[in-house]
């Protein structure tokens, strides 16, 4: 799989001297990646879970060979051998899904060294990219 990791780019009307905020893509990293269902209610005293179901927000771990920042979006996960956006739900444009990385940590291997780092993605609340 591949995914495009945004990085956002600020830029100064030069006329009328307002901050141009612009999400484009940095690089494209190869990846793995699987949708999360989590726990619809638990308690978190008692630890008892009373079912599964999807959750309200859509959620994607994402395996990487490289950390990537909170502060980068990620977008266009797709099928390496196919190019197909497997993530993108039914929009009119079909533009690519664009998600917000909630957290990124390391996995080791026994050695101590950095195998992958599992990325935890939520669908952002903005889609236009701006």
């Amino acid at each position: 799989m591949l995914a495009d990791v945004m990085d956002l780019n600020i830029s100064q009307n030069y006329r009328t001297g307002e901050f141009v905020r612009e999400w484009v893509v940095a690089e494209t990293i190869q990846c793995l990646a699987k949708t999360i269902i989590e726990d619809s209610s638990t308690n978190s005293a008692s630890g008892k879970s009373f079912g599964k179901s999807f959750s309200e927000r859509q959620s994607i771990k994402l395996k990487s060979p490289s950390n990537i920042s909170t502060r980068k979006k990620v977008t266009n996960i797709r099928n390496s051998a196919t190019q197909v956006d497997i993530f993108t739900e039914n929009k009119i444009d079909n533009r690519p899904t664009i998600y917000d990385v909630e957290a990124s940590v390391p996995v080791f291997d026994p050695f101590g060294s950095i195998i992958y780092y599992d990325v935890l993605l939520y669908r952002s609340d903005v889609q236009d990219g701006n």
